[in-house]
């Protein structure tokens, strides 16, 4: 019977019938995780996990939370309001920021979080407490898809289900608790936890991979023992880094694969891109941005912002909402929400603003109307209710007109008896239909056409304007030019 067969007969026997370890009958161990594994074993061990949860919590507790009451129809913020009080100052030892940390980590960690209400004797909720999820159990009821809750932790107390604000990730294996997203990507947690150790113990044994000796000729015990203690005192241990190996007629036969050979750096990167996508949070963010343009910061942080918190905030929203507002009035009167308006990241550029905004104009959108839109910040403008569009475009049916040069004194006359100054238009817009009833003064282009072109490339005139500018530099007869005189 070979070495191997008698170590695992031996193990077999220690090991009792149905339990034998996974990595004894060729199959991976994973973690079963659960509050108090994912604390341990992602949030305290791998540096992804909780660089991610850190970000995310942080994200959100920077955003003002504030309360809302409809007055006539309208929601305003109440800052005066017992729970916009509430939500400020939670209790003494904790503030508001603390608290919203604690409730990210919770849910990101545990797919729960949990707030504890604590009332006053007329029965309004005075303080609010984190309460830690591997110490919470739930008791479901007939009337509530909730009844209770159970808290162990020194010693068990039942909690009604309405002292309780539970916030859950959505769980589609469960009503009653949220699902943790380390459920999703824990082989990739358990993946770097592994790599990490293995690395640790490889680099222990200055990174020479597992291996034999062995020598030709027959040996004795007493050279075996030699031989062995030479070996651990040059090839193991830190101390032996450097150390060249001494050994007389042996040989050495590598036995395990070597850091390179185990592709270990793309292994870690691979769980890394994992763990980030589970928890929304771009692997620049977490590896660093030092590298990146300005441009390309700005888009994976608003990524980030437009794509993972904005709806975590809204998902957050609705369990506040759900299991605290209700406590001082109906949905229909009162409500909490995340106040994003100040948030750089979710900020659109300014610069893209204004071209934007030049770009509608020259559309002819009405400046009052494009300012409003963007929200620009400008007050209305007198005319700025009247749109421009560019005096040059005209239907492509028509022909291009000639360059006439300044128009003629009696021309100019004839377009000023128009009311075309009651319109809005700018200089080069006059310009052109002056150009234009000047060319039927001069007999270059038929009134009919003149009618058409201008009511297409105006379309805010009536006929009736059209009419009253054509009209006179029709009937007009133009002097005739005095030939050049050499």
């Amino acid at each position: 019977m070979g070495l191997w067969s008698k170590t695992k007969q031996i193990i077999t026997k220690a090991v009792p019938v149905g339990i034998a370890p996974d990595w004894l009958t060729n199959k991976p161990f994973w973690s079963t995780w659960n509050s108090e594994v994912a604390v341990r074993e992602g949030y305290k061990s791998v540096a992804w996990v909780y660089a991610a949860v850190k970000l995310r919590a942080n994200a959100v507790a920077s955003v003002p939370l504030i309360v809302e009451t409809n007055q006539g129809g309208d929601w305003e913020h109440a800052p005066n309001h017992p729970l916009q009080l509430l939500l400020d100052n939670p209790n003494d030892d904790l503030d508001r920021n603390e608290m919203m940390r604690l409730l990210v980590s919770h849910l990101d960690l545990s797919g729960n979080g949990y707030w504890l209400k604590t009332r006053s004797g007329s029965g309004m909720p005075i303080e609010l407490w984190p309460l830690l999820p591997q110490h919470v159990q739930v008791m479901p009821g007939r009337e509530r898809l909730i009844a209770a809750y159970q808290y162990n932790q020194n010693g068990v107390q039942t909690i009604p289900g309405d002292e309780v604000m539970h916030c859950a990730y959505t769980n589609p294996d469960s009503l009653y608790f949220g699902m943790s997203p380390l459920e999703a990507c824990g082989k990739g947690v358990d993946i770097d936890n592994a790599a990490a150790s293995w690395q640790k113990i490889a680099m222990q044994n200055r990174g020479v991979p597992d291996g034999i000796f062995s020598f030709d000729a027959d040996m004795t015990y007493d050279q075996w023992q030699e031989a062995r203690e030479q070996v651990r005192e040059q090839y193991t241990g830190i101390g032996s880094s450097r150390a060249p190996w001494v050994l007389s007629k042996a040989k050495y036969q590598q036995l395990s694969l070597s850091p390179v050979e185990m592709d270990y750096m793309e292994t870690r990167k691979f769980s890394m891109q994992q763990i980030c996508a589970v928890y929304g949070v771009p692997s620049e963010m977490l590896t660093g941005l030092g590298d990146a343009n300005r441009a390309s910061s700005e888009t994976v942080r608003k990524t980030f912002w437009l794509d993972t918190i904005v709806p975590l905030l809204s998902e957050i929203e609705s369990a506040l909402n759900l299991g605290l507002a209700r406590d001082f009035g109906p949905a229909r009167q009162i409500r909490v929400r995340f106040d994003t308006s100040n948030i750089s990241a979710l900020q659109e550029n300014y610069a893209e603003k204004i071209n934007n905004a030049k770009n509608l104009w020259s559309m002819g959108v009405p400046f009052n109307v494009v300012s409003h839109h963007l929200e620009l910040g400008f007050d209305e403008i007198e005319g700025g209710n009247v749109g421009y569009i560019p005096s040059n475009v005209i239907p492509a049916s028509f022909d291009v007109l000639p360059d006439l040069g300044d128009p003629t004194e009696a021309g100019a006359e004839a377009y000023g008896n128009t009311n075309v100054q009651q319109q809005a238009f700018n200089g080069a817009q006059v310009g052109a239909l002056q150009e234009i009833v000047q060319n039927v003064a001069d007999g270059l282009l038929p009134a009919a056409s003149a009618r058409s072109i201008i009511l297409a490339a105006f379309p805010s005139l009536t006929e009736q304007e059209v009419d009253a500018m054509v009209n006179p530099a029709e009937g007009f007869t133009p002097e005739p030019r005095a030939a050049n005189v050499e």
